[in-house]
C-alpha cells in the first residue's frame, strides 16, 4: 500500500527523531573514550558541537514540519520568527562540522570523511543557503525567473537528499561509528 506524501514526511520525521537519539548516544561514547591527543580532543569537541547543534536544528525543524502538516499549512509570523531564531543553530553546526579534521574522521570509520563532507556538511549548507535566502532575503527570490526558481528548489531538494543520505548511512553504520570513536588511539 502506497503511503500518502504527508504520511511519508511524518514517518521521516519520526526516523530522524530516533536517529537524533542514536547520535546523542554516539556523542556520549565520545565522552567516555580514553584520553585523546590535544588535536583529537579539539576534533572531538567540534564533532560533538556539530552533532548537538544539528540535532537541535533537526528537532526544531521536525516540530515545525509536524505543526505545518508536512508543509501543507502556511507558516505564521511566529513560525517565521522561530525559524530565524533557530537558523543560527544550523550555521553553527556547519562551522563546527567544517572544523573536524579529515584524519579524525578517517580513523573513526573509513567512509566517514566522504559522508561527513558530502552528505552532512553539503546537506546542511544547502539547507542553510536556501532558508537564509527565503527568510532573510525574500526580495531576491521575487526577482528570480521561473527557471532560476526551479534551480533554487532543485538545490534545496539535493540538500534534503544529502541530509537523508547522511541520516540513513549513520543509522546503518552506528555500531561501527560507536566502535571507531571508542577505539580512537592517541597519535
Amino acid at each position: 500500500m502506497k503511503l500518502p506524501d504527508k504520511n511519508k514526511k511524518l514517518m521521516r520525521v519520526f526516523q530522524i527523531s530516533i536517529l537524533c537519539i542514536f547520535i546523542s548516544s554516539l556523542v556520549a561514547c565520545i565522552n567516555q573514550s580514553s584520553p585523546l591527543s590535544p588535536a583529537d580532543e579539539q576534533d572531538r569537541q567540534h564533532f560533538m558541537e556539530a552533532t548537538e547543534k544539528a540535532n537541535e536544528w533537526a528537532t526544531f525543524s521536525n516540530a515545525l514540519t509536524e505543526k505545518t502538516q508536512g508543509g501543507t499549512k502556511p507558516l505564521s509570523e511566529n513560525d517565521i520568527n522561530e525559524v530565524k531564531e533557530h537558523l543560527p543553530l544550523l550555521k553553527s553546526a556547519i562551522d563546527h562540522a567544517r572544523s573536524v579534521s579529515d584524519s579524525f574522521l578517517e580513523r573513526v570509520h573509513p567512509e566517514l570523511k566522504m559522508k561527513w563532507h558530502v552528505h552532512k556538511i553539503g546537506g546542511m549548507e544547502g539547507e542553510y543557503r536556501y532558508l537564509d535566502l527565503a527568510f532573510y532575503h525574500p526580495e531576491k527570490i521575487q526577482d528570480l525567473s521561473l527557471s532560476e526558481l526551479d534551480q533554487l528548489n532543485g538545490h534545496y531538494i539535493r540538500a534534503f537528499t544529502s541530509m537523508t543520505a547522511w541520516w540513513d548511512w549513520s543509522e546503518e553504520n552506528h555500531k561501527q561509528l560507536e566502535e571507531g570513536i571508542k577505539n580512537l588511539a592517541p597519535h
